[in-house]
């Protein structure tokens, strides 16, 4: 995984965004990724939580680091939002850790 995350790194830093983007296909991966688009800054970030959002919709994971991620950048509403529309998405299972998550 170590190695994974240095080659993600240095094509962040140094390759083209959809050639980093394009072998994406597992949750990790997709954490991975969205932490090193966090970390230097870039707009692709909130392009990649889209993209995890649609693929991985049943994870309670995703909806509250994405909600993280707007809470960080002074969006709360937008979390706000995020919450109720995981909510729809979510199994109920998954209700009561996302809604603790989302307040703390």
């Amino acid at each position: 995984m170590n190695i994974w995350v240095a080659l993600m790194n240095l094509e962040n830093n140094f390759g083209m965004d959809k050639s980093l983007g394009g072998a994406c296909d597992q949750k990790e991966i997709y954490l991975l990724l969205v932490d090193i688009y966090e970390r230097s800054d870039k707009e692709l970030a909130q392009q990649t939580y889209q993209t995890m959002l649609k693929k991985f919709s049943q994870s309670s994971k995703f909806w509250t680091k994405m909600g993280l991620f707007h809470i960080k950048h002074g969006n709360v509403q937008a979390s706000r939002d995020l919450f109720q529309r995981s909510l729809c998405s979510l199994p109920k299972r998954k209700h009561k850790n996302s809604s603790c998550t989302f307040v703390q």
